[in-house]
């Protein structure tokens, strides 16, 4: 029994050992790459040398133009005093009891307004429809109602026509999300 496991492996480890290819580019197939060098020599750009071309850098979005009926909000989110860069914030829709009372904040991850802080913490959104909005913080995976720094009270926007709606600089003590 031994050695016939032993017979195994050998047939095994044979069968695996490197094969010269068969398969080389010709004249009759001359979309088969051929590929020389794992780096562009000097001098040569990436984008030439590479069998599969490199695709450019997409720029940066530029600021939509300004829609009349439209408004805008502004702030700076902070985290102990440094800025929180690259997190998602949405603009959450608030909803009211029969009465008024603000109960609970909803967004839509698809089609909710939102926008990225900067790394300066800096965050703008444009275009916004008039209405009271509440701020959601999210990594990707998790989502935070904001509060107004140092209270038990979530952070409301009331957004106007043709108006910016400053937050001014949001400075929180500590975030549910790690920047």
């Amino acid at each position: 029994m031994r050695n016939f496991f032993f017979v195994l492996l050998l047939l095994l480890l044979t069968g695996c050992a490197a094969q010269p290819s068969s398969v080389a580019p010709t004249e009759a197939n001359p979309a088969t790459p051929i590929v020389t060098e794992a780096y562009p020599p000097p001098g040569e750009s990436a984008s030439t040398a590479y069998p599969m071309p490199v695709a450019p850098t997409p720029m940066a979005e530029e600021t939509p133009t300004k829609q009349a009926g439209t408004g805008e909000i502004k702030g700076v989110l902070l985290w102990n005093g440094k800025p929180v860069s690259d997190f998602r914030i949405y603009l959450a829709n608030i909803h009211a009891t029969a009465e008024g009372e603000n109960i609970a904040a909803s967004i839509d991850p698809v089609s909710s307004p939102y926008t990225y802080t900067n790394s300066a913490g800096e965050f703008l959104f444009v275009n916004v429809q008039p209405d009271t909005y509440a701020f959601v913080l999210n990594n990707g995976v998790e989502g935070y109602l904001l509060y107004i720094p140092g209270k038990v009270e979530g952070l409301l926007a009331e957004v106007k026509a043709d108006t910016v709606t400053d937050m001014g600089t949001l400075d929180y003590p500590d975030l549910p999300l790690q920047p």
